[in-house]
């Protein structure tokens, strides 16, 4: 009977489970043996083979698990498949992992969805200002019988510049098609022919920061970091909207705040250069300005659907068939 080790299945800012009673059912069912070990604090590469025991076949693992080191992988020889319930597993699995032929899945397509859904309903709730209708509504700024925010506009029929052609970035751009709107990419890794199926056009840096809805999706590699300063930012037309959903370091948060501060455009934020955002940041209060504390990819609904999916990808693992969220080890350097 194959042996499957449980480690840290909770999403540790939100204190969520990521593996439900019925994704556990199926794997018993199935003819695992299910051994849970909480991760502690303070656990480290060094102390994976001890923590996980010599006879695991399998190891579901999700934030804050260390890496699995070629060190870790001779003492777990009987290792050959790691099921990853959370994002990129770049710092948790190594190249050796795929050269030892162990599979490994990753949640990250699930966590995409929960991101384009957030910056489709955040682009809405800027766009149409209902921020500022809804103070109104509550008495704190105006007679709400007569607001009607100057800002306020229609996301129908809106140029949308897309900022790398990611995983998240393709759900935003699935539920952006029926506004309507053209749509241009950077991604210097998309060819035409991908664009043209995604229903999207290539472009450059500069043209997509030049559409009235930037959204950035960028991973946070060398080559991105700082794509995107002064002289982008002064490209999004007035009273643009710029979304940062993947990673602060993509950005010169300094021109950025001083964009905002002019009172040009409009941003929401999801990710800052220091987590969690201060209290006396000066990003706090900006009009027209969304913050939220990196919560982008998270859902009740969307955590659990990481396990169901992490367990079916196992399961097609165990039966010799093709994995549906399997890591492609040649794209290794892309990701984030």
């Amino acid at each position: 009977m194959p042996s499957l080790v449980l480690v840290n299945l909770i999403a540790p800012r939100a204190g969520t489970p990521v593996m439900p009673s019925d994704a556990l059912d199926r794997l018993r069912s199935a003819g695992w043996t299910i051994i849970d070990r909480p991760l502690e604090r303070g656990v480290a590469s060094g102390d994976l083979p001890a923590w996980i025991g010599p006879d695991a076949s399998a190891v579901l693992s999700s934030w804050g698990t260390p890496t699995f080191t070629p060190a870790v992988h001779e003492a777990l020889p009987g290792l050959r498949f790691i099921g990853y319930c959370a994002g990129s597993v770049k710092r948790v699995v190594t190249p050796d992992t795929f050269a030892r032929g162990v599979g490994v899945s990753s949640a990250a397509p699930v966590i995409a969805n929960a991101v384009g859904e957030y910056c489709l309903s955040v682009a809405l709730w800027v766009l149409r200002d209902l921020g500022t209708m809804s103070d109104a509504l509550a008495g704190r700024a105006g007679d709400p019988r007569w607001v009607r925010p100057p800002q306020a506009r229609s996301l129908w029929g809106r140029s949308v510049g897309i900022v790398s052609a990611s995983s998240t970035a393709r759900r935003f751009i699935d539920l952006l098609r029926p506004f309507g709107g053209d749509i241009a990419v950077y991604d210097p890794y998309l060819s035409e022919a991908d664009a043209s199926a995604m229903g999207v056009r290539c472009a450059a840096l500069d043209e997509v920061c030049a559409q009235s809805v930037v959204s950035v999706h960028a991973p946070d590699l060398a080559a991105t970091r700082g794509m995107i300063g002064r002289s982008q930012l002064a490209r999004i037309p007035d009273g643009g909207l710029f979304i940062n959903s993947s990673r602060a370091s993509a950005i010169d948060y300094d021109a950025l705040l001083a964009e905002l501060r002019s009172g040009r455009i409009r941003a929401v934020l999801d990710v800052f250069p220091k987590e969690p955002l201060p209290a006396d940041s000066p990003f706090h209060g900006l009009p027209g300005v969304l913050l939220t504390p990196h919560t982008a990819g998270f859902s009740l609904d969307v955590y659990l659907q990481m396990g169901r999916e992490i367990v079916a990808d196992l399961l097609r693992w165990q039966a010799g068939e093709p994995l549906r969220l399997g890591v492609d080890a040649r794209r290794w350097e892309l990701l984030a």
